[in-house]
């Protein structure tokens, strides 16, 4: 017999996450997304404990919400400004993706000695796992900020969500590697990964360069201004 499906931590969750935006609205200087952290920790085990981190529905709409905040996070980078200077940032002459790298190699320098600071007060076990943990940065977190404040389309914001994302993504892949490695050593799912990171940077490449021909950007122009099943119906006409 199957179990009767619990509903009752989704309408927190659901509930929560209408009145919660309502209530910070009068308070500009919190953050909505921060009130919606610190409510979650309120019903979650930390707090009250009113919804089960293994919710089976809570889970799903987890994943779901995960992989739609992946795809806004890309829309909302401008590729225009990936490579132009931006002599009018901070007055350094660098792109945003420059100073995204920049920054992502400064946390991880800063992140390491706090790793090894953290092991000497045997705080933590491994180092060099705890300056990946800590180089993380939460996309959910950084991107509803930007967009609340209105600021992420300038470069500013840019060089912040690039920062963000850098960090999620690079951080996410040496924590798989070093994983693999510490646990079996080298073997052919590691080897893998790297092959699919160099033909994700060699695809990057040809598509930057393809992009710019005449007829590719007359026909992303035509579909940005219309789907193609309403194009396919006017041809029809």
């Amino acid at each position: 017999m199957a179990e009767n499906l619990d509903l009752f931590p989704l309408l927190i969750v659901a509930g929560l996450a209408f009145i919660v935006p309502l209530l910070l609205s009068r308070l500009p200087a919190i953050p909505i997304v921060v009130g919606e952290i610190f409510a979650g920790i309120l019903i979650g085990r930390s707090g009250f404990h009113l919804v089960e981190h293994d919710d089976i529905t809570l889970v799903i709409l987890a994943e779901i919400g995960f992989a739609f905040l992946m795809f806004l996070s890309g829309l909302e980078i401008d590729f225009t400004l990936l490579t132009k200077p931006g002599a009018d940032f901070e007055g350094n002459g660098q792109s945003p993706l420059k100073q995204a790298v920049l920054n992502f190699l400064g946390t991880v320098l800063l992140a390491v000695p706090v790793g090894f600071l953290l092991v000497r007060f045997d705080l933590a076990r491994d180092p060099w796992m705890m300056a990946l943990i800590l180089s993380t940065t939460s996309l959910g977190i950084v991107v509803p900020v930007l967009k609340e404040k209105g600021i992420s389309s300038s470069k500013f914001g840019q060089t912040v969500l690039l920062s963000a994302l850098l960090a999620d993504f690079f951080t996410m892949l040496l924590i798989t590697v070093y994983v693999s490695l510490y646990s079996s050593g080298l073997t052919i799912e590691i080897l893998l990964i790297g092959v699919l990171f160099f033909a994700f940077l060699l695809a990057y490449r040809i598509g930057v360069t393809q992009i710019r021909r005449p007829g590719v950007r007359r026909l992303i122009e035509g579909l940005e201004k219309a789907t193609s099943q309403f194009r396919c119906g006017d041809q029809l006409r």
